[in-house]
């Protein structure tokens, strides 16, 4: 149980989202000056952010198995300990509303956001790819 427990004392995932926002308006700002040098760098940046994803995507996978084994560890004894035989749907309505499942549900559902907002952001970077293209070439028309 201490182990389930440690695992559960990561940061907050909002203040990660909110880290995320910032770094990703930075790196999607561009003027006039250094359009090229955005650009060239676009495909760094949307390597970054797939590869935070993909993070994300196994963190996901790891709260669910860590859940799951949870969820056995208190049916078990949650079944073993009590003084009178308790049906299935009283042990599981108590191990689902145990406060470590509770605690990894919320992790798995902060997770999960995440993985819906980098999959978006993934996008965003594909797009303004092609956005500064148009931008640089309507640039070369206009000064020639």
């Amino acid at each position: 149980m201490e182990e389930l427990e440690s695992n559960l004392n990561a940061p907050i995932e909002e203040t990660l989202l909110e880290k995320y926002q910032k770094e990703i308006s930075i790196a999607l700002q561009f003027d006039p000056f250094n359009v090229k040098e955005k650009q060239m760098d676009l495909p760094n940046k949307r390597h970054y952010w797939v590869g935070r994803l993909a993070f994300h995507k196994q963190e996901s996978n790891r709260l669910r198995e860590l859940k799951l084994r949870a969820g056995k560890i208190l049916h078990d004894k949650i079944k073993h300990q009590s003084p009178i035989g308790l049906n299935e749907k009283v042990v599981n309505s108590s191990v689902e509303n145990n406060e470590i499942i509770k605690n990894i549900d919320s992790k798995i559902h902060e997770n999960d956001n995440l993985i819906d907002y980098l999959t978006r952001v993934e996008s965003n970077f594909r797009d303004t790819s092609f956005a500064i293209k148009n931008y640089i070439a309507l640039v070369t028309l206009e000064t020639t």
